[in-house]
């Protein structure tokens, strides 16, 4: 059986109670969440700290551009890329390339670096090279076609944002100075990280990319 009773990392609702002490939120105050890694967040009701350690979850008011499916779709994906491109120090003018940029880490990932002003390009698959090239990836590269050895660009950050990056792409794309990012490698979530992602959707700099969506029967 799973592991824990209740699954779910990220989830977005209505605030159904508040403890005595709680000051940034009220009762009915639409709000999205990362459940923290003790999971949860696919339950009718989950409590969680105002406040604490990112790890133990954490809660913002819902962007009032986005609706609560959207919103739901946030956080995972979105604090993941905010993580590893802080820990990236992204300046603007540098060049990234994400690798697996049509994934939830890497479409987050591309816009995050987009609003750092940085020069962004996206490895994915044809059917999502448009996709990519939407959301601000001004070089799109298709793995399933190119050549990724053949590439003569060189980029001061690249990031793989499902950790499948072939070894070339490690050893022949980054600039002498570049520095390389997997998400199997450890980052850490900081306090207001998901009230930054807020401030990026309600500013229209970041969007989540849904595929499709399920009924839950």
């Amino acid at each position: 059986k799973p592991k824990r009773a209740v699954l779910g990392l990220e989830l977005a609702g209505d605030v159904e109670a508040v403890g005595a002490d709680v000051t940034r939120f009220k009762p009915s105050d639409a709000v999205f969440a990362f459940a923290g890694f003790g999971f949860g967040g696919y339950a009718e009701y989950r409590c969680l700290p105002e406040s604490g350690k990112p790890t133990d979850g954490m809660i913002a008011k819902k962007p009032v551009n986005l609706s609560y499916a959207e919103a739901a779709a946030v956080p995972t994906g979105g604090l993941t890329a905010a993580a590893f491109l802080r820990k990236a120090n992204l300046q603007a003018g540098q060049r990234v390339m994400i690798y697996g940029a049509s994934g939830s880490v890497g479409t987050f990932a591309v816009q995050i670096a987009k609003a750092s002003g940085a020069d962004i390009a996206g490895v994915c698959s044809t059917a999502n090279l448009d996709m990519v090239r939407s959301l601000g990836a001004g070089q799109v590269i298709d793995y399933t076609k190119d050549d990724l050895a053949a590439i003569t660009d060189r980029y001061d950050v690249i990031f793989d944002a499902v950790g499948k990056a072939p070894a070339t792409v490690k050893k022949s794309l980054l600039k002498p100075n570049g520095r390389f990012f997997s998400v199997h490698d450890s980052a850490d979530l900081q306090p207001d990280d998901l009230l930054r992602l807020h401030e990026l959707i309600e500013s229209g700099q970041l969007r989540p990319v849904i595929d499709r969506t399920y009924p839950l029967e």
